[in-house]
């Protein structure tokens, strides 16, 4: 589903069983950060494809024929140094990485 989200998306409703429902969970941040935020995935997870913002999630799912019920945000604490290692990130480049986020934080 990675690199074809727009395809898995179109298909879930023929999958679901009549009257069923799906539940989406992605991490979403503000579109003005995208870049950013994609540049430090792709860093920590080579398989990262694009983070989409909660309205793009609504637009994707409502083109897909989904009645969306209930679309939010909730913050999330972020813990930088489990977010790394549970990926298997190197240990030699934590600090590049950290870098680069704490960078961005001062933008």
């Amino acid at each position: 589903m990675l690199h074809h989200r727009g395809r898995a998306v179109a298909e879930a409703p023929r999958v679901l069983k009549p009257g069923g429902r799906a539940v989406v969970i992605d991490s979403s941040g503000p579109r003005e950060a995208r870049d950013h935020l994609h540049q430090v995935e792709l860093l920590r997870d080579p398989s990262h494809v694009l983070m989409l913002t909660l309205d793009e999630w609504v637009d994707a799912l409502e083109a897909a024929g989904f009645g969306v019920e209930e679309a939010r945000i909730r913050q999330l604490e972020w813990d930088f140094d489990p977010w790394v290692i549970r990926i298997g990130f190197p240990a030699e480049r934590v600090e590049e990485l950290a870098a680069i986020v704490e960078a961005a934080e001062g933008s």
